[in-house]
């Protein structure tokens, strides 16, 4: 089924935060390890919307984007740029993972470079960055897919509906707040 990413509810007077907030609710949700702590950021963020503080001091951070279709140039130097200040401002990052409302393409037509071969382009530019602070960072990518299967209920992940996307806003904080055990969320 596809998603209707139009019929994302507005938050705090836009759909893009919306789709930040319905990103960084489904990153407080993931199961971490006992003593984790979960930090929302508002703007400015120092290129994460919200990240988990491990207990040894790594962290794992979020950027969302609501970019609707294939990412322009403009658009790639707006995730880079998040990604240069996520790694300079954050020198404990060990996972980095961007958000978009979209599969990546990989349709590998000559003469030209699909999303996924872009993403992969860029991920090498990113590790290269990173390793110039001598910083290990994981790149990880939600898409439509990727977060269609947090949406969904567990065990039955074919159970996504689109009613779950459109009212998350409505009742996602209490859903999805309760988180792993052990941890601690501060949204």
């Amino acid at each position: 089924m596809a998603v209707d990413w139009d019929s994302l509810r507005v938050w705090n007077g836009s759909k893009s935060a919306g789709f930040e907030e319905l990103c960084c609710q489904l990153a407080a949700g993931e199961s971490m390890p006992s003593g984790s702590r979960f930090l929302r950021k508002g703007a400015p963020d120092a290129g994460v919307e919200c990240f988990w503080r491990l207990p040894g001091g790594d962290e794992w951070g979020w950027q969302a984007k609501y970019f609707r279709s294939a990412l322009t140039s403009t658009q790639w130097r707006e995730i880079d740029n998040s990604v240069r200040t996520a790694i300079a401002k954050h020198p404990r990052l060990t996972k980095y993972t961007i958000c978009t409302p979209m599969n990546r393409s990989d349709a590998k037509l000559r003469g030209q470079k699909s999303f996924m071969q872009k993403w992969e382009e860029h991920v090498r530019k990113w590790r290269r960055i990173a390793a110039a602070r001598h910083m290990n960072v994981e790149f990880e990518y939600w898409g439509e897919h990727e977060i269609g299967l947090r949406l969904s209920p567990p065990p039955n992940r074919s159970a996504f509906t689109a009613d779950t996307l459109l009212n998350f806003c409505s009742y996602g904080t209490t859903q999805l707040n309760s988180g792993p055990a052990g941890a601690v969320s501060e949204l």
